[in-house]
């Protein structure tokens, strides 16, 4: 179904998204990553939010070991669709990990953007999140994520550029 590409795949492999076999579950995911259709980042979205534990490790780890250009929007639509402050708060981390690993800079806006949200009565929260912003920008380390970082230390917030600033002196 994978190498058919088609969204008319997409019902069927979601269906197997719902197993517990963690092989099926693998092999699934990288059949929808590879098909190029909104209903397909839905589905992966979908699953990312409804794991927890080893399954969710099982899917970011098969979207990881593509190594597939076409993975770095999906996971950049997850860090945009997804509350980073609410139950969501683990699936944003193990997106952004994922992102630092795969190193592209179609990731940089999303992730800086990420760095900027912040949720006034969660000061813990905005900062672990801001944190995990940053060292995913600095583990990219282009020069555009470079630029990005000096940026966030430039014109975000004072807590925000306190952050920034720290990470960019240990990066120089």
């Amino acid at each position: 179904l994978g190498t058919i590409g088609t969204a008319a795949a997409v019902a069927p492999l979601q269906t197997l998204l719902r197993r517990t076999d963690l092989r099926v579950l693998r092999t699934a995911v990288a059949s929808l990553a590879a098909i190029d259709d909104a209903s397909a980042v839905r589905a992966l979205h979908t699953v990312l939010k409804a794991t927890s534990g080893e399954a969710r490790a099982a899917v970011i780890s098969a979207l990881v070991g593509l190594k597939d250009p076409r993975v770095v929007p999906i996971l950049t639509r997850i860090l945009q669709d997804s509350d980073p402050f609410g139950p969501e708060n683990p699936l944003v981390h193990e997106t952004l990990n994922a992102l630092a690993t795969l190193r592209d800079e179609r990731a940089i806006a999303p992730i800086a953007a990420l760095a900027r949200r912040r949720r006034w009565l969660s000061w813990g929260a905005t900062a672990r999140l801001r944190d995990a912003s940053l060292r995913a920008l600095k583990r990219i380390g282009t020069e555009k994520a470079k630029a990005a970082l000096a940026d966030l230390a430039a014109t975000g917030d004072f807590f925000l550029k306190r952050q920034a600033a720290r990470l960019a002196r240990e990066q120089a």
